[in-house]
């Protein structure tokens, strides 16, 4: 245990943290664990733990090793939740990377950055660019929510092969943006509009509403959902070359981000001055 230092904490107690806590002769407070908070509380520092076990196998056969740890906290898992079966990790240390819909002779290409693993997209060069990011996710996503303050017609063709994509496997695609500025292009508004797939929605309040947030979400009923929130509206500079910060949130990685992004963009909103309205020409 390292030596304790003033400041915040946010740790699970342990006997060994408690010792070290008696030693430092520093007042210390405690709280209780909330019904609520416990799970994730206790499930991070598991986590933390279990990874620390795996990096430090450094044997020969350190992948069956890995394994066999993964099996064991399987095994004392299943003593309290039953669910899981006897379920075990298989030993041929493979890992599933998609199921083909039928029809599909070949999986889509995937993002640069897993799936299950959150990241931060910076503008930096040689790095994964956003767009390309972007597009990735939009031909394997069975659902799609944008929400960015305008969109340009540069933004718009960056993006096209992605709506082209959904628009033909039918992928439902919500889409909502502003006039703020006068920075929207209505021509990409009417293009989009001419998607059978896609709705979209304006918000002509530009005084109280102020709409400023930037979110890209990719729902997937495998489970491997991702979202996108930062600085990027959809234009050429800020989705390649602009200097703007987007966090990768994924469901397996940030499952309480990922909630809190669908839950939002499922929203309605209640103003009535500041209701986007719809912009479909139907």
């Amino acid at each position: 245990m390292n030596e304790i230092k003033p400041g915040l904490y946010e740790a699970i107690i342990t006997q060994r943290l408690s010792d070290a806590l008696k030693a430092s002769g520093l007042e210390h407070e405690r709280a209780k664990l909330g019904k609520d908070d416990a799970p994730a509380l206790l499930a991070r520092f598991l986590n933390a733990l279990t990874l620390q076990t795996l990096e430090s196998v450094d044997e020969d056969d350190a992948r069956t090793k890995q394994l066999e740890v993964v099996n064991a906290v399987l095994a004392t898992l299943e003593r309290f939740n039953p669910k899981l079966g006897g379920d075990k990790v298989e030993i041929s240390s493979e890992f599933l990377q998609g199921v083909r819909a039928i029809g599909r002779n070949v999986l889509p290409i995937p993002p640069s950055t897993p799936l299950s693993q959150s990241a931060l997209f910076t503008g930096a060069p040689a790095k994964p660019q956003l767009s390309n990011e972007l597009l990735a996710e939009m031909r394997s996503a069975d659902r799609v929510d944008i929400l960015v303050s305008f969109i340009k017609n540069s933004g718009l063709r960056i993006l096209e092969e992605g709506f082209k994509d959904l628009r033909n496997r039918n992928i439902p695609v919500r889409i909502i943006t502003t006039t703020y500025m006068g920075a929207t292009d209505a021509e990409a508004i009417e293009r989009l509009s001419g998607y059978p797939n896609v709705e979209i929605k304006v918000s002509y309040d530009t005084n109280s509403t102020r709409l400023h947030a930037k979110a890209y979400y990719f729902e997937r009923a495998s489970g491997f959902s991702t979202a996108y929130v930062g600085s990027s509206n959809m234009s050429n500079p800020a989705m390649t070359g602009g200097l703007e910060w987007n966090l990768k949130a994924t469901q397996t990685d940030l499952p309480n981000i990922l909630r809190a992004t669908g839950m939002t963009l499922d929203s309605k909103p209640t103003s009535s001055k500041g209701t986007p309205r719809s912009s479909k020409m139907r």
